[in-house]
C-alpha cells in the first residue's frame, strides 16, 4: 500500500522532510526545479480545496494571507489558478485551479507516487501508520 494519497496532506510534508534530509530523487529535483515547491504545494492545496479562500490557503500553507496572495496572483499570472467571485461574501474571492494546471497536478501526483513508493519499499502498512503518528506528533509539537 503506497503513503501517498490525494487527501492525506501528509505526503507533502514527508517530502519537505526528504528534502531536508537531502534524499531528493533526480527525476523530482530536475521536475520541480524551475517550480519552487511552495508554489505545487499550493497547487496541490488548492486542488484539494477547490473554491477556498486565500485566508483558507494561507492557513494550510502556514504562511501570511499577503504571502499566499503575492503566490496565488503569480500562480493566476501564470495560468495555474484563477480567482472567481463569491456569492457568499463579496470582499473574499474564491481560488480554483485552471485546465492548464490539471497536467501539471498530475505530473505532480506520479512522481509523489514514485518517490513513495522508492522511500517506503519494504515498510509494513503498520509502520507507516507508526510513522505517520510520529510525524503528527512532530509537527504538533513545532506547529
Amino acid at each position: 500500500e503506497i503513503f501517498f494519497d490525494n487527501r492525506n496532506i501528509k505526503s507533502l510534508n514527508l517530502f519537505d522532510l526528504r528534502t531536508q534530509t537531502g534524499y531528493v530523487p533526480q527525476e523530482v529535483f530536475l521536475f520541480i526545479f524551475p517550480f519552487l515547491s511552495l508554489c505545487w504545494t499550493m497547487i496541490v492545496v488548492v486542488a484539494r480545496n477547490p473554491g477556498a479562500t486565500q485566508r483558507v490557503i494561507a492557513e494550510a500553507l502556514e504562511m501570511s494571507e499577503a504571502s499566499a496572495g503575492r503566490l496565488i496572483d503569480r500562480l493566476c499570472a501564470d495560468g495555474l489558478l484563477e480567482r472567481q467571485e463569491r456569492y457568499d461574501d463579496r470582499r473574499a474571492r474564491a481560488v480554483y485551479l485552471t485546465k492548464a494546471a490539471e497536467p501539471l497536478l498530475a505530473k505532480l501526483a506520479e512522481i509523489a507516487l514514485a518517490g513513495e513508493k522508492t522511500l517506503f519499499r519494504g515498510f509494513l502498512p503498520d509502520e507507516l501508520e507508526t510513522l505517520s503518528s510520529y510525524l503528527d506528533r512532530i509537527y504538533q509539537n513545532i506547529g
